[in-house]
């Protein structure tokens, strides 16, 4: 079981109805960023609407303390949204007279088990990628470590109660009124952004079975070759040292990874043609890959050549690059 919560944030998304009864609509996870705790969570990490506990204040739940309400939980954009309903108990009441007083203040945690997760590099750094959560519990907590939730509004009696209100009390009739016609309008925007993103999934995924199953063709013929990242240590040192090398002379402060050779396609983590190196140069990134199965003068030239990609060069002026390296270094 884990924890996790984030803190700060300003956006505004609605996935409720007014619908007479007393909710709470709060963001709890940001998607795709970087969290305190080191984690990014992927799209699709959370199932939507899944049916989730509300925990009374920092996570009670867990010490024994009965549950204030429930409620399902939604990915809307970037977004992880909580739509619940509180429990008709005195602690729940307290609970949500607490929540519409702190308003924008107010900030959220989940708890929840990690089912399927990776190691990976986030704009230079390491993470841990979320891939698949279960979701156990929301609650509201004192501090986040995450990034961006917030209270979106709750409700009862059938009107809103929006954070932006409490924060601010100074809004005349009239600006409340357009207030909540504004989210009104973000919210059947937002429906209808939700149905687009499904269709295209669903696009996405017929294309992504259909890439998958001709990728594994292409390895059972010898066209393509599945890969995998391969530890430093594992790379025999003369290679390591040329590359090394060759970065120092045509391209100070690029760093180098490396992959090898993975024959189950099912644990190769990417499957291409058979290549020597690689590198994304519109990524932003001064990173390349290197095959660890390469000896030593073509480690180097390959870097040369993959650095020079780096740099904005075109192919054949890429190989020219690892040509001139290669002929450096005495090859030919």
């Amino acid at each position: 079981m884990e924890w996790k919560s984030a803190s700060g944030g300003s956006s505004r998304i609605d996935v409720s109805e007014q619908d007479g009864t007393v909710t709470v609509v709060a963001v709890f996870a940001t998607l795709g960023v970087k969290d305190h705790d080191g984690d990014v969570i992927l799209p699709g990490a959370f199932e939507n609407g899944a049916l989730v506990r509300m925990s009374a204040w920092n996570h009670q739940i867990w010490s024994g303390t009965l549950p204030i309400g429930k409620g399902r939980i939604y990915e809307v954009g970037e977004e992880a949204v909580f739509r619940g309903e509180f429990f008709k108990t005195q602690a729940a009441q307290d609970m949500r007279e607490t929540l519409k007083g702190l308003g924008s203040l107010a900030e959220f945690s989940f708890g929840y088990d990690v089912l399927d997760s990776e190691q990976g590099e986030f704009q230079g750094e390491r993470v841990r990628y979320l891939k698949s959560l279960k979701t156990h519990e929301i609650s509201p907590v004192l501090l986040g470590a995450g990034i961006n939730t917030h209270l979106v509004d709750i409700k009862e009696q059938g009107r809103a109660v929006y954070a932006e209100e409490t924060a601010d009390p100074g809004l005349n009739r009239a600006e409340r009124r357009e207030l909540i016609a504004l989210k009104e309008q973000l919210r059947r925007d937002e429906i209808i952004e939700l149905l687009t993103m499904r269709r295209q999934l669903d696009a996405d995924i017929e294309r992504a079975a259909a890439t998958a199953e001709l990728k594994e063709l292409g390895v059972a013929a010898g066209l393509l070759v599945g890969y995998r990242e391969a530890a430093p240590h594992a790379v025999p040192e003369a290679v390591r040292k040329a590359a090394q090398e060759a970065v120092t002379a045509h391209g100070p402060g690029t760093k180098v990874r490396w992959f090898t050779d993975e024959l189950d396609p099912a644990k190769a983590e990417f499957i291409d043609t058979p290549m020597a190196g690689w590198c994304r140069p519109k990524a932003g990134l001064r990173e390349i890959w290197i095959n660890a199965g390469l000896d030593a003068p073509r480690a180097a030239s390959t870097v040369a050549h993959e650095i020079a990609h780096l740099d904005g060069a075109d192919e054949p002026t890429a190989q020219l690059a690892g040509l001139r390296a290669a002929f450096e270094r005495g090859l030919l």
